[in-house]
Parts: C-alpha cells; structure tokens; sequence
C-alpha cells in the first residue's frame, strides 16, 4: 500500500538515530492520544527505557459508508487537494 514519503523518511531517521537509545524524557502535545492514563504517567513509565524497534503501521483501505472501526458511524468522503480522504463525523468533526 503506498504511503507519503514522509512515513518511510521519518521511520529511516528513527531507526538511525533512536535505536537503543536511553530515553531521558517524553513530551506528549495532546492527552486526547491517551485513553486511560497521563501524560505523566507515560514519561515516567517510559523514562529509562530504549526503543528496540520501530514499524510502520498501515491502516486498512477504507470506503465511504463503511463502518468507523472504533464507533460503528458511517464514515464519509471528503476531496482534499485532489485526493479522497475518508473520516469518521463523530471523531473528526470540521473546525468552524
């Protein structure tokens, strides 16, 4: 499945720069990304640890009118710069 360069690129950086490095310290923008813990929590629970791998994740081809995989909800879709994006309208609501 092709994905933006950008995956790959940063994977490859990640791989030659992160590997089994000590991790000092974790900084997360957002705690919507987790569900059942802090941000906290999570830099202290990684702190000390290293990354022994990385992978990349592909997420499967979705269709419009399928069902979102977390809520069930039509997902819908959208042309943005010339491609088609599909969403979920529980999940990714239009900024107003």
């Amino acid at each position: 499945m092709p994905e933006l360069p950008d995956v790959q690129v940063f994977k490859d950086y990640l791989d030659a720069t992160a590997l089994h490095a000590r991790i000092r310290a974790a900084h997360l923008a957002s705690g919507r990304l987790l569900r059942k813990t802090s941000g906290r929590v999570l830099a202290a629970r990684l702190r000390g640890r290293s990354l022994v791998g990385t992978r990349r994740f592909v997420v499967p081809h979705r269709r419009a009118g399928e069902p979102c995989p977390r809520c069930g909800a039509e997902l819908r879709a959208n042309r943005i710069g010339g491609r088609t994006s599909y969403c979920c309208p529980r999940h990714q609501r239009r900024r107003r």
